[in-house]
């Protein structure tokens, strides 16, 4: 099968998308000529493998399964105490599959395809996104041994930082937000989203009065701490006021705006030190803080960012 042209498939077992797979293969098939064509994968017994199997063998391609001898230890770190117990009380080495993959590699291929989904490993401790890690790391080998791969979906960027050229996505950002407020009647315009967002939570009019006049985004948040949170704040009026922050903040004229936009389809997330997994998500290695943020803020201006592409402008 000198003549043939190899392709390498790794994947996701979670994955679930028959319709890009079957697209990207076909291309393939009809470039090269079915029985041309070898498609390569490690039979998994389900996800990625199995679908390339049946619509490698749909198209008319060749197929070659390459299964990974659980029974057999896979180098000379696996001692003993490496292996892990089956269900029927047998063992098996965890190491099988990435060595499988790894001779998959060294046998060489045209190209290879990574179907990869985002790691649903609950064991994982990765705080930044990233892929299943089998098929991630196949992909990673095959390009060091200078395989060309093509990934699906295509590689997010992700926006984790809100300084520099993206402070403005900060509710510390450099922006003033201007908007209406129904608790005086009139309309305010704030140093700051954290101005306004502090502002907010008390129906007090002296500690309103405290967070505006406050000098800084830190200071309005400090003061915004000791004020008496009215009625119903944490369980529904906090995300009503965060939402109306960005909305006003966030407008297509806007240097916030023109800012948000210009972040394209990027994945935000307001990563942080200081312990909030409610509105972004915490990195300080503290085990406290392992499980990943809820993002709300990230999630909130990813929603603005869809609303200012449709021309909305939400009020």
């Amino acid at each position: 099968m000198a003549d043939q042209y190899v392709v390498l498939v790794t994947g996701s077992r979670t994955w679930t998308d028959a319709h890009t797979m079957h697209d990207v293969m076909a291309a393939i098939v009809a470039e090269h000529g079915p029985g041309r064509v070898t498609f390569r994968h490690g039979r998994c017994r389900k996800g990625a493998d199995m679908m390339c199997d049946r619509i490698a063998r749909q198209l008319g391609a060749h197929v070659e399964q390459r299964p990974a001898d659980w029974d057999v230890c896979a180098g000379p770190d696996c001692t003993p105490a490496h292996r892990k117990p089956r269900r029927d009380g047998a063992t098996y080495c965890p190491g099988a599959g990435i060595h499988r993959d790894a001779a998959m590699v060294d046998e060489g291929a045209h190209e290879s395809l990574a179907f990869i989904d985002p790691c649903a490993d609950r064991r994982c401790r990765k705080r930044e996104p990233h892929g299943s890690h089998g098929a991630t790391e196949t992909a990673r080998m095959a390009e060091e041994a200078g395989i060309p791969v093509r990934r699906f979906p295509e590689p997010r960027q992700v926006i984790d930082c809100f300084t520099g050229q993206w402070a403005d996505l900060s509710s510390f950002g450099p922006s003033t937000v201007t908007m209406y407020s129904q608790l005086e009647n009139r309309t305010i315009t704030f140093p700051s989203g954290e101005h306004g967002f502090n502002w907010a939570k008390s129906l007090i009019e002296a500690e309103r009065a405290a967070v505006l006049a406050a000098p800084t985004p830190a200071e309005a948040k400090r003061i915004g701490r000791r004020v008496t949170l009215r009625p119903g704040w944490d369980e529904v009026i906090r995300y009503k006021v965060m939402r109306a922050i960005i909305a006003a903040k966030f407008t297509r004229d806007s240097p916030a705006g023109r800012v948000l936009l210009d972040t394209g389809d990027a994945l935000l997330v307001e990563g942080n030190t200081w312990h909030d997994n409610h509105w972004g998500d915490c990195r300080c290695g503290r085990t406290a803080c392992w499980r990943p943020g809820e993002n709300w803020l990230g999630r909130m201006l990813m929603d603005r960012r869809v609303e200012l592409r449709r021309g909305g402008q939400r009020e």
